[in-house]
């Protein structure tokens, strides 16, 4: 009778970030011999991430055992930066004075029609202000992640010859 195990070494491996790749080396070992092709798959992948065997299928020569390395790469995740949206508001804020100093520029001398005017345009403005105040909040929607989310994921790492089918899982962390 012929067959073939399977092992991955290392069974855990972490990326320094998102946006690294992990390598796994996959050793298929006959017992005694085999000789049928052996593809290789991985499942479980994060959102984000792909995979890559150097060698699929693997044929294992006789009792000799083959060997393929498994690349699991990720995606970047954005990196956002605070400070340059909150210099974004203080300069909206300073161009908010100039509105009201022309309001006040204009109610100021003149007769009684020209301070009735300048009354409406700043209630005007008042109302248009309100209307804009939701638009000032400090809570700020966030930005879809769209690279590898952080975390631990166990992944199984398939053989497959014919009808016969051997798993292994692994552990990816991704930081």
């Amino acid at each position: 009778m012929s067959d073939y195990t399977i092992s991955v070494n290392p069974s855990n491996a972490a990326v320094p970030a998102a946006g690294d790749a992990a390598n796994y080396q996959v050793q298929l070992t006959p017992h005694p011999v085999y000789g049928t092709n052996i593809s290789l798959s991985v499942s479980g992948l994060p959102v984000g991430a792909g995979s890559s065997f150097t060698t699929n299928p693997v044929t294992l020569q006789g009792s000799s055992p083959g060997s393929s390395t498994l690349t699991i790469s990720t995606t970047a995740r954005p990196i956002t930066s605070p400070t340059s949206s909150l210099w974004v508001r203080h300069f909206y804020a300073i161009w908010l004075m100039v509105p009201g100093l022309a309001v006040l520029g204009v109610g100021v001398g003149g007769d009684r029609r020209r301070r009735r005017i300048a009354g409406i345009l700043l209630l005007c403005f008042v109302f248009a202000l309100l209307l804009l105040q939701p638009a000032c909040s400090k809570s700020t929607t966030q930005p879809p992640v769209t690279g590898t989310p952080s975390g631990t994921y166990t992944l199984t790492v398939a053989a497959t010859a014919g009808s016969d089918t051997k798993n292994y899982p692994i552990v990816l962390t991704v930081p």
